[in-house]
């Protein structure tokens, strides 16, 4: 072999050894690159799991082919009330409801300007719970999903619900407010007017002997009692009621009340009424009473729609009176039973209820002393029973026609023709009277004429009003009796006026039976 071959070989050896250095660097960097490339892997892996646990909100991982579940975190696990390993593989739509079918499909399309979407969750146990559900487009392993997030705001919703009723509720009491604003500055021009109406009628009654012109009188005084309830209703609806005290026979409120309802029934509907045959007083407002039992009547009738029996009874005891009505009609459930007095709460469609009657109901029994219990069942009906104290009226009232005559009365109404119809009334009861249509003129009358035994004086007049007077007259003589008259006696009012000195009040329009039991009580006759 000559030494160019030997050299030749040589240098194919040392190639052969370079290139077998050269594979075996090769074969251990690819090892060492396929070893980072796993450890990255699974430290991927877990980032993403941690960060998959960790959301508070439930989380899916949904192929957006087959619509089945992924994977589930724990908090998609508590929201639905179920181990999480459960939900994968389930169809995502299995897990709303029906309603919110339509805004799955929505969803497992995102876009990058998609809203939340509101749906809601068929929980493990039966309950229903509102989610506000996101969702973003990810590669996962080799698939197209869809990554889900839904957040929990049932409480939020539930809130805000609460949130709308108390506005409507504001929003209501507003107009109640303003509505009673109304009626205050109307009823006293109103009560004036119908106390005119109410007393000359009564006079003309007295006097008139033809049937048919009686008769007119008559249809006279029951539409001026109508008007003088719809001013009283007006102003207890809009909590602007004066707060009267008066004996009255319950059982004859009772028989007012179901006669209005029996007008309002349906045929369908028979109405029962069966109460005591003698009168049976208390004292407190009788308009109210009557529209208590009324409100009690019309929400018997609107549980009864197609037909039922409606029955409204009374029974006397020793110290209280007891009122049933009862009717059978559709019922109540336990839910609505817990509410049925709350203000605003109405079972009845949208601008078909207030919800103020049973409240009303309850605040006007609860203001006479007395109590109210409701029981229900679905289906079988529904019964309120109430009971107010009795209560008898302990001085006799004056005669209808005395012999003796009761001294002199000075009357101070800027009205003059309330004052001349309550001066018609007040010498019916024996005594002489004086008017005045102011309280300069009243003050006048006292310093110069005769001296009253009682004065019975309009609250608001032009120039000084009721109180005002009341202490001017007091001046000139300290032991004198003042009763303060007017259309606008609320509960409030009406004690301020007391406490500034007033010897009783009267709310107008009142009937002499009312002017007589106030002249007993003051002149202790």
């Amino acid at each position: 072999m000559t030494t160019k071959h030997r050299g030749l070989l040589q240098t194919l050896e040392e190639l052969e050894r370079s290139a077998a250095r050269l594979r075996a660097q090769l074969n251990e960097d690819r090892d060492g690159r396929d070893g980072r490339d796993s450890e990255e892997s699974l430290a991927a892996r877990h980032r993403y799991q941690v960060l998959f646990e960790a959301s508070r909100d439930g989380a899916l991982v949904v192929d957006k082919n087959s619509r089945t579940i992924v994977d589930a975190n724990h908090a998609m696990g508590t929201l639905m009330g179920l181990a999480s390993r459960l939900l994968v593989e389930r169809s995502c739509e299995s897990l709303f409801t029906k309603e919110s079918v339509d805004a799955v499909r929505t969803l497992l399309i995102p876009k990058t300007d998609d809203l939340p979407l509101v749906m809601s969750v068929l929980r493990a146990d039966g309950q229903t719970r509102h989610v506000e559900a996101t969702s973003t487009n990810v590669h996962l392993e080799g698939r197209e999903c869809v990554h889900v997030l839904l957040r929990d705001v049932t409480d939020r919703e539930k809130l805000l619900a609460e949130r709308e009723g108390l506005l409507v509720a504001l929003h209501q009491a507003h107009k109640l407010e303003a509505l009673g604003h109304l009626a205050g500055g109307v009823s006293h021009d109103m009560n004036n007017v119908l106390s005119v109406v109410l007393s000359c009628a009564r006079a003309l009654k007295e006097e008139v002997k033809g049937r048919e012109q009686q008769e007119d009188i008559e249809q006279i005084l029951v539409a001026a009692s109508r008007g003088r309830d719809l001013v009283l209703q007006l102003l207890a609806f809009a909590r602007k009621e004066p707060e009267r005290r008066e004996s009255f026979d319950l059982c004859d409120a009772v028989r007012e009340a179901t006669n209005l309802c029996s007008r309002l029934l349906p045929q369908s509907v028979k109405l029962k009424v069966d109460l005591p045959p003698s009168p049976e007083l208390v004292v407190g407002d009788r308009s109210q009473m009557v529209q208590a039992i009324l409100n009690l009547c019309v929400n018997a009738r609107d549980a009864m729609a197609d037909h039922g029996l409606l029955t409204v009874s009374a029974s006397a005891e020793e110290k209280r009176m007891t009122i049933r009505v009862q009717d059978t009609g559709s019922g109540m459930t336990p839910e609505v039973q817990r509410r049925a007095f709350e203000p605003f709460f109405t079972t009845k469609p949208n601008g078909e209820g207030t919800g103020l009657g049973l409240s009303m109901v309850y605040t006007a029994i609860r203001a006479h002393g007395g109590d109210v219990r409701l029981e229900s069942e679905v289906g079988k009906g529904t019964r309120f029973t109430f009971w107010l104290p009795k209560e008898v009226v302990d001085a006799p009232p004056l005669a209808q026609h005395p012999s003796k005559r009761m001294g002199r009365a000075l009357i101070v109404d800027d009205d003059e023709n309330v004052g001349r119809v309550l001066g018609h009334s007040l010498r019916s009861l024996g005594f002489d009277v004086d008017i005045a249509l102011s309280g300069d003129e009243a003050v006048s009358k006292m310093q110069n004429g005769p001296a009253p035994r009682v004065a019975v004086c309009d609250l608001i007049m032009p120039g000084i009003d009721g109180t005002e007077t009341m202490r001017r007259l007091r001046m000139v003589d300290p032991g004198l009796p003042v009763i303060i008259a007017s259309g606008f006696l609320e509960s409030a009012e009406g004690e301020r006026v007391l406490r500034e000195g007033a010897t009783d009040v009267l709310s107008k329009p009142f009937t002499i039976d009312d002017l007589r039991r106030v002249m007993t009580k003051v002149l202790e006759l």
